[in-house]
This record gives structure tokens, sequence and C-alpha cells, in this order.
């Protein structure tokens, strides 16, 4: 197969981008290089990957970035260590550069686990502090090998579940204690109702984890879901702001929350009750996303 199908086939794997040593590995000289990148209009994706023609799509500029971070030092032999397990060159030098150590994590993760919104920046982990300087603009690297398994989602490889949330619970990114709470909590439930993790796999995770930064703030949202926190500054909030409208109106707002029963059974809780008018206003967050709170009373 010729030089520049081989080139073709390793972009067609890597969402129509490829390395400046990549395609250096294919005995291409940088003459060659700028020739077709000049003749087929390739642009330049990020430090040293170039991309094919193509939208640039947030999954696009995501590989991008796991590319760029590919340690280039030692690629021709893992290259061929991967032809020698049997793997075509193609297959070879992709596997070269997306399992060089470097990984998705954090935010981007938890994105392509389909928990959460794209974020703006790329959150990559990297083995080892880089040599190279990085654009924290669009950026966002957490540096140390990653606890449990690597899992490779859109040809990416990626960190589990459990280890994205440590990343963001320790790389708050400009937001509050309780806005980085809030957040936390309502991605926490929404990995939990998508049967993504548990809270109890968590903690373990933390326990056997080594200390991280963001230690206390994830231990505080498990604490929150499992109802150890019990008077939240929201809830406080709410509850002070109903007490003053219902007495306006000549109302009293229960004192706590109050049991709703079924038939002797209790089937649920009002968190703001005005008894007087069967009244309920609910506090909305995070946990009623979790499965214990969206099933029905047993039958």
């Amino acid at each position: 197969m010729r030089a520049w199908d081989v080139a073709a086939a390793i972009a067609a794997k890597q969402h129509l981008l490829i390395t400046a040593w990549q395609l250096r590995s294919l005995a291409l000289s940088d003459r060659a290089i700028h020739a077709r990148v000049k003749q087929q209009g390739w642009e330049r994706a990020c430090r040293g990957v170039l991309g094919l023609p193509g939208p640039v799509t947030p999954l696009r500029r995501l590989a991008s970035v796991v590319l760029a971070h590919a340690c280039p030092q030692g690629a021709e032999l893992r290259i061929e260590e991967a032809i020698a397990r049997g793997l075509s060159h193609a297959d070879a030098a992709v596997d070269a550069a997306m399992a060089a150590g470097q990984l998705v994590c954090g935010r981007s993760a938890l994105w392509l686990h389909g928990i959460g919104a794209c974020p703006k920046k790329s959150w990559i982990r990297l083995p080892r502090r880089a040599s190279v300087t990085i654009n924290t603009a669009e950026v966002a690297v957490r540096y140390g090998p990653a606890t449990g398994r690597t899992v490779w989602l859109n040809g990416l490889p990626v960190v589990d579940v459990e280890q994205a949330f440590m990343d963001v619970a320790g790389c708050p990114d400009g937001l509050t204690r309780l806005r980085l709470h809030h957040d936390l909590t309502k991605l926490i439930a929404t990995a939990i109702a998508r049967r993504l993790t548990m809270l109890d796999k968590l903690d373990q995770r933390m326990a056997a984890a080594p200390r991280f930064v963001g230690a206390p703030a994830l231990r505080r949202a498990i604490q929150d879901l499992k109802g150890e926190l019990t008077h939240s500054a929201t809830e406080k909030k709410a509850r002070r702001v109903v007490t003053q409208i219902a007495r306006k109106h000549g109302l009293e707002l229960h004192p706590a929350p109050f049991a709703v029963s079924l038939n002797g059974e209790i089937v649920g809780e009002a968190d703001l009750p005005v008894l007087s008018i069967t009244l309920d206003i609910e506090i909305d967050g995070p946990h009623h996303l979790l499965p214990h709170q969206q099933e029905g009373p047993a039958t």
C-alpha cells in the first residue's frame, strides 16, 4: 500500500486527523508533507496535528488534543511492536498515538460517558508533567496516573466515571464552592440514574485512591446525596422565603418536611408543606434523579 493511502487510513480512524510524526513514520519527507497540506487544504488542528478537510466538531477538537499529547519519543518502536502483534501499519500507528498514556478525563470524560454537556475546554490527563506549554484557555490538564480502568469511547482513551468525578472535584475551574457542590451532586445523581456508577462505588474509589485536591468537595457531594447533609443552604433559603410569603397570606409553613402516607404506607415527603390548605412546595434538586426517588411505592 502506498504511503499516502496508509496516511488516509490512519486519519480515517482518528476523526480525519493525523500527527506529523505518524506521517514521518511512513518515510514521508517534510517537503512532501508540506506539498500535500497545500494541495489538499489540510489545516493545523492542534500542535503537531493536521486536520483533513471536514467539519470541525467538538469530538474532533477533543481528538486533536489527545493526539497532540501523544508522545512522539519512542513512537517508531511502539509502531514496530504493534505490527509484531499482527496489526496493520495504519492500525499500529493509531495504537501508538492513542494508547501512549494520555487519557480524556474530567468533564470531557463525563460528556463522552453521556453525563453532562460538552465542556468548552478539552480535559486530558497526562501520566507526568509535560515539557511543552499548554494553552490553558482551551485545555484543562490533570497530571498523574489514573485510578481505575481505561474505557474506549468514540475511538478515544477515556478514564472511567469515578476518576472523571475525582478530576472535576479537584479542578473547580473558577466555580464557587457552592456552585461546584451543586454541579457535582447533579452530575453524580445523573450518573447513578443512568446506572453508570453508585455512591458506594464512588466511596470505595476515593478510599483506595491516593490523596487528591478535590477529595473534600467530592466527599461533601456524596454525603449530600446520601442525605447526610440535612440542612443545605438551598433548603434554608427556600424555607425562609416561603415562610415570609405564607405569613403574608395568614398561613404557616410546617416547621419540617412532612411524610406523606397512602393506606398506612409512607410514599413520599413534602419538602415545604402548608398543611392547612394541603399545599406542598418541592425543592427541586439532584436527589430527584436518584433511582430510589423515582421508584413508586411497592404494591
